[in-house]
């Protein structure tokens, strides 16, 4: 586990993605996406209003289950189609998610990674905002519209390349950076030097290795 986070949770997801929908459909057939969003964010937020915060399974992140909403609602979305009139909501939703998230980070950063409801607020806001960007860009594509700045980016050849590896980038990454974290903490550099090391040497490392991986297995 301390190695790598990232393999234990490969024997749990298949599950998950059986528990996500069977938690979400029975909303989802009576409300649609409305009710389904909103009980997937009381379903996160219960464990933390519910138990003590030593025992409120926050390292388990229960908020993806409304962060798998989300997605599922962008997906329903871009195949279903979507009023001129919504989307401009969605767009004003979605510059507003991304000035809520700036805001919480210039004005609560002493709790940015230690306080739960803080973690869960950022990644539901962070999720939403995704969310309504790729629902956005589908539907673009699909009306045949000219690409746009995060569009363009999005369907470049190194973008496509890295979606390529991507499953095995969340595979390997954590070895790569953990070998990383323990040169830097046997060189004793300054945490600049060490944001930088692991950005300049670490990343592309861990795309490197993930290449090696996809191409191998």
């Amino acid at each position: 586990f301390d190695w790598n986070m990232a393999h234990w949770t490969v024997a749990v997801e298949w599950q998950i993605y059986f528990l996500f929908p069977l938690l979400l459909l029975p909303a989802w057939l009576y409300g649609g996406a409305w009710l389904t969003l909103a009980v997937a964010l009381v379903i996160s937020a219960l464990p933390l209003a519910l138990l003590p915060p030593a025992y409120d399974l926050s390292w388990a992140c229960p908020w993806y289950v409304a962060l798998f909403a989300m997605g599922t609602i962008a997906a329903v979305g871009s195949e279903r189609g979507c009023s001129e009139s919504r989307r401009a909501i969605l767009r004003a939703t979605g510059f507003a998610l991304v000035l809520l998230y700036l805001g919480s980070w210039v004005l609560l950063r002493d709790a940015w990674t230690t306080n739960a409801w803080l973690n869960f607020a950022k990644d539901v806001v962070v999720g939403g905002a995704v969310a309504i960007l790729l629902l956005e860009l589908t539907l673009n594509v699909r009306a045949g519209k000219p690409r746009r700045f995060a569009g363009r980016i999005l369907e470049s050849r190194p973008a496509i390349a890295l979606g390529h590896v991507s499953y095995s980038l969340y595979l390997v990454h954590c070895s790569v950076l953990t070998i990383c974290l323990a040169i830097l903490q046997r060189a004793g550099w300054s945490p600049a030097t060490g944001f930088a090391f692991r950005v300049l040497v670490g990343v592309p490392a861990s795309i490197a290795c993930a290449w090696v991986f996809a191409r191998a297995f």
